[in-house]
């Protein structure tokens, strides 16, 4: 995909010499993977919006210490946006950053408001904004646990096949059904 996204920077570069800024039309769809499917499920919007905050208020202070990291996800984002076909776990590297910027962005809020003597103002940002970002993907999480913990379908299946049907039963099988012993006798018949 190397080679696609080159040709992509330089007719960005021909667009931006001619004054155009516009995104081509086939990209588009990379970018909407990105920023409207991936990240979102990911991060949840509260992430998302308060990462693209805190990559902002990076900008903004000029912090040089983040500038590499910087450059990464600039590149980075650039690279998989343009591409045609954006698989979710493509825009995994960019979580640290985002989650970093998130933070820098609290850690930010509360420096203000400490700096405003509000104390407390800034214990309440730093928590609620902290639970708030990370409530929504520790709610999925526990679901997924207690999804987890349920017995496996397959063997719900082999138990009920063995209690309910006779033994000579003829059942078609696939590699991901439920695990049922083969007989020798069932297997040269066959």
């Amino acid at each position: 995909d190397a080679p696609t996204f080159l040709s992509y920077m330089k007719a960005w570069l021909v667009r931006g010499t001619q004054g155009r800024t516009d995104i081509p039309f086939e990209s588009v769809s990379g970018w909407y993977s990105v920023w409207i499917q991936h990240l979102p499920t990911a991060l949840g919007w509260p992430g998302v919006l308060a990462a693209l905050a805190g990559v902002v208020s990076l900008f903004v202070f000029r912090r040089a210490e983040y500038l590499p990291g910087g450059a990464f996800f600039a590149v980075y984002i650039l690279f998989i946006c343009s591409s045609q076909q954006v698989i979710p776990r493509y825009s995994l590297p960019l979580y640290p950053y985002l989650a970093a910027a998130a933070a820098y962005l609290i850690a930010g809020l509360a420096t203000y408001l400490r700096r405003q003597a509000m104390p407390l103002a800034a214990i309440a940002v730093t928590v609620g904004l902290t639970l708030a970002l990370t409530a929504p993907n520790a709610v999925r999480c526990v679901e997924k646990d207690v999804e987890f913990t349920l017995p496996d379908t397959r063997t719900l299946m082999k138990e009920w096949i063995e209690r309910r049907l006779p033994v000579e039963t003829k059942l078609i099988m696939d590699p991901y059904g439920p695990p049922l012993a083969q007989s020798r006798r069932k297997l040269e018949a066959h």
